[in-house]
């Protein structure tokens, strides 16, 4: 995981291009949440590491009602974006 966000570090990294790097052509089943999982967990073992990009990003993955944590981090580190 963090090699495959490492290619395009400093950019947003889509979920689909993500999947891909890591499955190819197939993806597992709840690939998303997947990835989810493992961003979140990198996060925790990079010290809380957040996205380098607005919280509009982080909205759109993970829904209006997330919102508001979204708008909370703060800009030092690569992030999923669908």
């Amino acid at each position: 995981m963090l090699a495959a966000l490492l290619l395009d570090a400093n950019r947003v990294v889509s979920v689909e291009t993500l999947s891909d790097r890591l499955w190819g052509q197939d993806p597992p089943d709840g690939a998303r949440n997947t990835l989810q999982n493992y961003v979140f967990r990198l996060r925790r073992l990079l010290g809380g590491a957040r996205p380098a990009t607005s919280s509009c990003a982080h909205a759109r993955e993970r829904g209006a009602s997330q919102t508001a944590a979204a708008r909370r981090w703060s800009a030092t580190s690569a992030v999923i974006s669908g």
